[in-house]
Order: structure tokens, then C-alpha cells, then sequence
């Protein structure tokens, strides 16, 4: 009799399509930026309109995201108000938008870089937890 768990093409495909959104989130701004930046260098056109229609279809998903919160944040029952930004400080975030995403590749690519070492050296991959705060 064989034991163990027996991995069907969906397993496999699941696997997969959660690796691709892992490497998105790991690579996908830094190479965004870079292709947008050489595009820019060598003025070509074609790179230009690809990060351009990029970051059209980025802003459409962030505006979906709003209108649902916005839909739903009656709902939420919040006990504040939301704030309300200035125009100055909203040119600020637009522009310092592109600076966060960057950012948010750092976590990825700290595990990817712990998960070398594991198999080069053996020591463990650190697990730490986010301190929650007791309801």
C-alpha cells in the first residue's frame, strides 16, 4: 500500500500561478521601472507605450479598489472620518507612488535571498511574526 497525497494537474497549475503573483510582486515594479527608464534613454517609442499601457491598466485596478471601498465604507461603520488630503499632498502621493511599489519589493526578495543561503549554507529561514495587538 502507498501512502502520501497524490498531485493532480490542478495542483500543479495552482503551484505555478502562485509562483508567477509571488514573482510579480517580487520583480514585477523593479522591472517595470527598468524598462520604462531604458525606454526612455533610447526613446523607443514601443517600450514607452508598453509601460504606459502598463500603468493605465495598473490605475484602473487601484480605482476599482476605491470605488468598491467607497461603496462598501458606509457599511464598515467607521468611528472616524476619513481624511481628507490636500491637493498638494495628493500630487505628492501620486508622485511618490512608484517609490512605495519599489518598496514593497524588499520583503520578496529578502525570503528569495534567505531561501539561497538555506540551500547554500543549511541555516534555517527566519520566521518572524508581526506582534498583533490583543482585541
Amino acid at each position: 500500500m502507498k501512502l502520501g497525497v497524490r498531485l493532480r494537474p490542478i495542483h500543479l497549475l495552482m503551484a505555478a500561478r502562485r509562483w508567477l503573483e509571488n514573482m510579480i510582486w517580487c520583480a514585477g515594479p523593479l522591472a517595470f521601472g527598468l524598462a520604462a527608464g531604458w525606454g526612455m534613454v533610447l526613446r523607443e517609442g514601443t517600450i514607452i507605450g508598453f509601460a504606459l499601457l502598463g500603468a493605465g491598466l495598473h490605475l484602473l485596478t487601484i480605482l476599482a479598489v476605491l470605488k468598491s471601498f467607497l461603496r462598501w465604507a458606509p457599511e464598515l461603520r467607521l468611528n472616524k472620518a476619513l481624511p481628507q488630503p490636500s491637493p498638494a499632498e495628493r500630487v505628492g502621493m501620486i508622485l511618490l507612488y512608484p517609490v512605495m511599489l519599489i518598496g514593497t519589493c524588499f520583503g520578496p526578495l529578502l525570503y528569495y535571498a534567505y531561501l539561497c543561503r538555506n540551500f547554500a549554507t543549511g541555516r534555517l529561514v527566519p520566521r518572524s511574526k508581526t506582534r498583533r495587538i490583543p482585541h
